[in-house]
């Protein structure tokens, strides 16, 4: 198993609870943000622990300002994460905004897909790592 922590970026705390109940079961590592500033606090603490960050679009029912894109964007420039982000709003447009913006990975449909996006990315670096090991 690859060594890291998953960021999950929502504000739903059922979901929240979903995402880490099932990635735990799995064996990774969660922290949650329920917010943007929650989010970058975690960053900024585990900057070289966290290794694919799942982001909702929309951090509350009036996020007019989307704050979520500015968090892309200060993650891959600021930041230089380098690493995967998946794109988990239920609004189609918003996710192409968040592509846009620097995430690499969108769900198509329904938010549970960021789950299995996230377990293919690693069982794909797991196969990649046994090649060259």
């Amino acid at each position: 198993m690859l060594q890291g922590k998953i960021l999950i970026v929502e504000d739903n705390k059922e979901l929240q609870a979903l995402f880490k109940a099932q990635l735990e079961s799995y064996g990774h590592a969660v922290l949650q943000a329920f917010c943007v500033v929650e989010a970058q606090a975690h960053f900024r603490l585990h900057r070289d622990e966290i290794v694919l960050i799942i982001l909702d679009g929309y951090m509350s029912p009036d996020d007019q300002v989307r704050t979520t894109l500015q968090l892309i964007e200060t993650l891959r420039h600021y930041y230089e994460f380098k690493g995967p982000m998946i794109a988990a709003s239920n609004d189609p447009t918003m996710r192409e905004d968040q592509m846009a913006a620097g995430c690499d990975h969108a769900i198509r449909q329904n938010k549970s897909e960021a789950i299995d996006i996230a377990l293919n990315l690693f069982a794909v670096q797991e196969k990649q790592a046994a090649k060259t090991a």
